[in-house]
């Protein structure tokens, strides 16, 4: 008798859940991961339908950028969006909801707009879409809304308590409008396969959560591609790459306690990131690492003129650290290096360098006979021993207005280098620092 009752019941109550969207506890987001890149491609099948449920949908060419790899939105509350959404049938007695992540109250159900406009959750946080019809829900969890805090005023210096500083008013991007809000338990919310809100946390010292950062969707999307462009250089798929963010988004105010940054960094803008990749698979981190990310990113913007923006190339200061590349979208092309060592300036490089191929001459100092300290050449450089001094993660710097110099193999004089003795002290960033970060694997 008992059974006979309990199943029954059983039943009923699982039958509701399934039809009814409900927000997230923390512990549940770990087995919430968005499908891999491989499935996120325009050619992914529609939902199947479903008797009285919502009609079967494909998502349009370019839904989740070039790369086929971005798997977020970024809006401010009530912003009207579009999803890239195509529907096989009718969206008649459609209902939309958006819910929360983390557990938190979900937006009131509407009816699917006409026009396929929808509007933004009304409040900050992070959100996926549900669509249903007769009790039947489809969730869209293969692209998620993150709504930003809007920017209090146009003299606000930071959010809920949370400091950001005063954007330069010459600077050379527009401020953002808004910033994602990072609690602890949605840290590591993916963003698209090999990135994570972690990756774009200001790296200052404010410890406490929540944090605020803004990211542009379409760095996103540039870095996936050069992941990609990596693992064709290596036969091997992009889930295999493995990568780690120094730096990502910054405060102006943490940019400014930064030696030698720019004080227009792209970083303050949401739309820059330096990156490393053991590029050759040789499980170091070297020069020729950089110079192969460096490349990648070249080609991807000839693929894709409409990411294009400044490529740095940074070597390793002298006994610390490791080779990266600094990416952004900017929009107009800029190509520079520097960090080779310790207190040297960055190095504009002639309109029209490019990083597109390795171990031939670069407008770079190379000298047959090799003084200490040398520019970049193309002979791997080991990473630093365990005992090496920790190394501030270098911040971006700006290209140095210079005549522009032919390419030439001949030797060039290298540019003056500060004795380590005498250089001004590096204020602290996140650093390339420990080998326990293992450059992380793909997300699933």
């Amino acid at each position: 008798m008992a059974c006979a009752v309990l199943v029954p019941l059983g039943v009923a109550i699982a039958a509701h859940r399934a039809s009814e969207p409900e927000g997230l506890d923390a512990a549940d987001l770990a087995s919430l991961t968005p499908p891999a890149a491989a499935t996120l491609s325009e050619r992914m099948p529609g939902s199947p339908a479903r008797a009285g449920g919502p009609p079967s949908r494909l998502f349009a060419p370019g839904s989740f950028g070039h790369s086929g790899a971005v798997r977020v939105r970024v809006v401010l509350p009530g912003e009207p969006l579009q999803l890239p959404i195509a529907f096989a049938g009718s969206t008649d007695s459609v209902l939309t909801q958006w819910i929360a992540f983390d557990g938190t109250r979900n937006e009131a159900t509407s009816p699917f707009p006409s026009d396929g406009v929808l509007r933004a959750p009304s409040r900050p946080g992070a959100f996926w879409l549900v669509l249903s019809r007769a009790g039947i829900a489809d969730t869209v969890a293969d692209i998620a809304l993150l709504v930003e805090y809007p920017m209090p005023n146009a003299r606000a210096t930071g959010i809920n308590g949370y400091h950001l500083g005063r954007w330069p008013k010459s600077g050379g991007g527009t401020v953002p409008r808004g910033f994602i809000e990072v609690r602890e338990r949605l840290s590591d919310f993916p963003l698209s396969p090999h990135l994570r809100l972690s990756d774009f946390v200001v790296h200052d010292q404010q410890d406490s959560y929540p944090k605020y950062l803004h990211v542009r969707e379409a760095l996103l999307d540039k870095i996936e591609l050069v992941v990609a462009e990596v693992a064709q250089m290596r036969g091997l798929p992009a889930s295999s790459v493995k990568l780690n963010v120094a730096s990502g988004f910054r405060s102006p105010s943490h940019n400014g306690s930064l030696s030698n940054s720019a004080s227009d960094s792209r970083h303050m803008y949401g739309d820059a990131a330096d990156i490393a990749i053991d590029a050759n698979n040789d499980g170091r981190l070297t020069e020729i690492d950089a110079r192969l990310v460096a490349a990648a990113a070249e080609m991807v913007e000839r693929k894709h003129p409409d990411l294009k923006g400044g490529i740095g190339l940074y070597f390793t200061p002298d006994g610390a650290g490791w080779p990266y590349v600094h990416i952004d979208v900017r929009g107009t092309r800029a190509r520079w290096r520097g960090g080779r060592t310790r207190g040297a300036t960055v190095d504009s490089l002639a309109p029209g360098t490019s990083f597109d191929t390795v171990g031939t001459p670069l407008p770079i100092a190379v000298t047959a006979v090799p003084p200490a300290p040398l520019a970049a050449s193309a002979t791997p450089v080991t990473a630093p021993s365990p005992a090496a001094p920790r190394r501030a993660s270098p911040p971006e710097q700006a290209p140095v207005a210079r005549a522009p110099q032919p390419v030439t193999p001949a030797p060039v004089t290298s540019p003056p280098v500060t004795s380590p003795a005498t250089a001004a002290p590096r204020a602290p960033d996140e650093p390339f620092a420990s080998a326990a970060r293992k450059f992380r694997t793909a997300r699933p």
